[in-house]
């Protein structure tokens, strides 16, 4: 992620501003001072201490950029002559296993104090420079100053797991997201690392029911089964290894992978049903069923994204099981969805089953406790569009396959 080098305006206020703000304060000082014209005297005064408070503003925020390599020389503990070979120590101080070898991230040691470290390297970059930029020596003490070092708050175990592979250009060893949940004296973190989740969908089939117009239905394998969890031990591995020294006494700290709960979800929805011209302007809304089954089918898979999904868009959340109101919410605004009718939602959180092809079409085994919550992910999604929705949703356990019974004659 790229960070804005910017400089902060330490005075902001200028002239005008602050001469208003003297002379707004008068009446709450003197209830006698009733003459605010410029020939008053203490106006004229108010205005002298306006134009010196200015220019002193100025000049703080005029700092040189020799003063701020100083300070940064200063926070780092280190002479100007000594720096190379402070950061030559700090660049070899690196995560080791049992056997004394560095631990690698996608080919890449891992710094035991990263932004340490680009302090250092931010502070060579700019030596024998007549003009240095403050702005990437700003941008490096602030990193600094706000990473934790000692890990204590869960707030603190979360940015330092991220910070601990944030130099990582890989996406499937760096974690995007650490979830921490403390149990006494002991801490578990888990890392959602950046390798990409993603569903395939089916093309969506033309019913021939009167009610039914179109239905998308796939399958998708556990994700027990596939390679997204390929990088997650060597990931895990550095991780506690970087936790482990920042720990307080008595503390012990797990880091462990996301779980995934297989789900199988039935939504039918009600379309807004209008002929579109055969020259249609692209800038009309494509209200063709199959169209508006694909819309709702790539709200609903983003809405799963463990990084970007959720209804705030920040990923969603850990350990929480999926409720058709959030199915719906998701729903919300999709173009060519009949938003007088309702949505109907059913869905099935099949942890702690032994599944059978009946149900979803292949065989799986999940051995985790229906109690142990964590990220959704679908094994069967079915989609339905209908004209109306108003009727009831009898599932595969009933009848043997979903139907979506429509009320007769409006009863």
């Amino acid at each position: 992620m790229a960070v804005e080098r910017k400089l902060p305006n330490l005075a902001p206020e200028r002239y005008a501003e602050i001469f208003r703000w003297l002379r707004e304060t008068i009446p709450a000082l003197s209830s006698s001072w009733t003459d605010y014209n410029a020939s008053d005297p203490g106006i004229t005064l108010l205005q002298l201490f306006a134009f010196i408070a200015d220019g002193t503003s100025y000049r703080i925020d005029r700092v040189p950029a020799a003063a701020y390599r100083n300070f940064a020389l200063l926070a780092a503990g280190t002479p100007e002559q000594g720096l190379e070979e402070t950061l030559q120590e700090a660049e070899q101080d690196v995560l080791t296993d049992a056997d004394d070898f560095p631990l690698e991230l996608a080919g890449n040691v891992v710094l035991r104090d990263p932004s340490y470290v680009e302090l250092l390297r931010a502070l060579r970059s700019s030596s024998g420079r007549k003009n240095p930029d403050p702005a990437d020596l700003y941008t490096a003490l602030s990193r600094l100053w706000r990473s934790p070092y000692r890990a204590i708050t869960e707030q603190d175990f979360a940015e330092l797991a991220l910070e601990c592979s944030a130099s990582v250009s890989e996406a499937a060893s760096r974690a995007e997201r650490a979830i921490v949940r403390k149990r006494g004296e002991s801490v578990e973190v888990t890392i959602v690392s950046g390798a990409k989740l993603s569903y395939a969908m089916g093309g969506p089939s033309v019913a021939d029911s009167s009610n039914c117009l179109a239905s998308i239905y796939d399958f998708y394998d556990p994700l027990t089964d596939s390679n997204y969890y390929d990088k997650y031990a060597d990931l895990m591995n550095v991780i506690g290894q970087y936790l482990a020294p920042r720990c307080l006494i008595g503390t012990s700290v797990s880091v462990v992978r996301p779980q995934f709960d297989p789900t199988r979800v039935v939504v039918t929805v009600a379309v807004l049903v209008t002929k579109t011209p055969a020259n249609s302007d692209p800038s009309i809304i494509d209200t063709n069923p199959t169209s508006v089954l694909r819309r709702a089918w790539e709200r609903i898979t983003a809405l799963l994204d463990p990084l970007i999904g959720g209804l705030s868009g920040q990923g969603y959340p850990y350990r929480r099981p999926l409720t058709s109101e959030d199915m719906a919410s998701a729903l919300q605004g999709v173009d060519g969805l009949d938003a007088s009718q309702p949505v109907r939602v059913y869905i099935e959180r099949m942890t702690g089953l032994r599944v059978g092809k009946a149900s979803v079409g292949q065989t799986t085994v999940v051995l985790r406790s229906a109690r142990d919550l964590g990220f959704p992910w679908l094994v069967s999604l079915s989609l339905q569009a209908v004209t109306s929705a108003y009727g009831m949703l009898v599932g595969a356990s009933r009848i043997g396959k979903d139907t979506m019974v429509a009320k007769v004659g409006g009863t």
